[in-house]
């Protein structure tokens, strides 16, 4: 549901907001103000459980979070089955859509969902390339926070395919954990196997030797961390 501005406060209210993001910190009151004013700038409610990005279905835009909490999830299929895996969660300030505004890829590489009723802002990429070319702060914070994401996805490489089968299995599950607060990973043996680069007879020695040292358990396709210490030092 879009939503327009009800007086001159709600929008300083707003504009407040987006100081504190990364694309902004340190910009003018005047480049927000006129980015908030722009026709490729506008205001979206979405309830609890509503889809905001599919991968074949999403904008080429920035999305800011001014309220409520938004999950970012990889959709996982086997056969006509699909099941989506929360990878992280998204709260007021943090920003989506970066990465893939000037791409060419037509598929969005996660589905990303309202966890909670929350209100986006969203600015198309007519808006953000403006505002990358007549603010050079602006654009540094870009280019920066891209570079993050670039080193971050480097050390989930490096974390997720050195070391034994047994190993990279416990940093996944650790990582997970960490990012969605929670002691429960759902997800297809297939799914895990590709992720983690090893084949299903390793992932399937590896997660047996971890519930053997009692560090999880295993259900079929959901595993259970059980004991995170001894699971740090399975992950060393």
């Amino acid at each position: 549901m879009l939503v327009e501005f009800k007086n001159e406060k709600e929008q300083k209210r707003v504009a407040l907001k987006i100081a504190q993001t990364f694309i902004f910190a340190g910009a003018h009151e005047e480049a927000i103000d006129t980015a908030l004013v722009s026709e490729y700038c506008y205001r979206e409610k979405f309830d609890a459980g509503e889809t905001i990005y599919e991968t074949k279905n999403f904008k080429r835009a920035l999305g800011i979070v001014l309220s409520g909490e938004v999950a970012v999830l990889a959709v996982y299929r086997e056969g006509e089955c699909a099941r989506a895996v929360p990878l992280r969660c998204m709260k007021q300030n943090d920003v989506f859509g970066a990465a893939a505004m000037f791409g060419e890829e037509e598929r969005y590489a996660t589905v990303i969902r309202a966890k909670k009723g929350c209100e986006i802002l969203f600015m198309e990429q007519p808006l953000v390339a403006a505002l990358l070319w007549r603010n050079p702060g602006i654009a540094l914070n870009y280019i920066t926070f891209l570079s993050g994401r670039i080193r971050y996805l480097n050390q989930k490489i490096d974390s997720f395919t050195a070391g034994s089968a047994r190993s990279r299995l416990a940093r996944y599950l650790l990582e997970y954990a960490k990012q969605n607060d929670t002691d429960t990973l759902h997800i297809p043996t297939s799914n895990l196997a590709s992720t983690l680069d090893i084949g299903r007879a390793s992932l399937y020695r590896a997660a047996g030797e971890l519930t053997r040292a009692k560090c999880i358990e295993k259900n079929g396709k959901e595993i259970k961390i059980t004991d995170i210490l001894s699971l740090r030092k399975e992950a060393d």
